[in-house]
């Protein structure tokens, strides 16, 4: 029976993660959105993300897509960090080859989203969808630079491809 029992709640665990959540050796423990837009819609982005490295690794990868803007000022503080680009994607690969980090690791990232059209909206992915990894808990903050009013304003949620709200 208990044979039966740890069967079923690895066939669940399996379901619920899927394979890419095994994809990399971390997982994040936190990850916190601090966005602050200006009225010529550049938004001042810093992500702190607390991971939790399950084996020795030289850091991580953030892939952060764009559309219709740019993305400027990155910094990623207290770690060295190498940024590339495609037509849509930047890449911060942020560790060193010669050293490992391991157990608990905070990131502290900084950037620039520049928006390139005059829609009257902010539309933010918070986190994108590329992560392959699981992510436990997500706080974020946006901070608009003129009062709104709330009957006005639309918010949605859901995951990549989600549609009805």
């Amino acid at each position: 029976m208990k044979n039966i029992v740890k069967l079923f709640l690895i066939a669940v665990v399996t379901l619920f993660c899927g394979t890419t959540a095994f994809a990399e050796n971390f997982y994040i423990k936190n990850y916190n959105v601090d966005i602050e837009v200006n009225k010529n819609k550049q938004a001042h982005v810093v992500e702190t993300i607390d991971t939790y490295f399950t084996n020795k690794s030289h850091g991580l990868v953030r892939k952060i897509p764009y559309e219709k803007a740019s993305i400027t000022g990155i910094i990623v503080e207290g770690s060295r960090y190498n940024v590339s680009k495609t037509k849509d994607e930047v890449f911060i690969k942020i560790g060193e080859a010669d050293k490992y980090v391991e157990c608990e690791k905070r990131y502290v990232i900084k950037y620039d989203y520049n928006y390139h059209d005059n829609k009257n909206e902010f539309y933010h992915n918070i986190i994108g969808i590329k992560w392959k990894v699981p992510i436990n808990h997500v706080k974020f903050k946006i901070t608009l630079p003129d009062k709104i009013n709330p009957d006005e304003a639309g918010l949605s949620i859901g995951r990549y491809g989600t549609k009805g709200f």
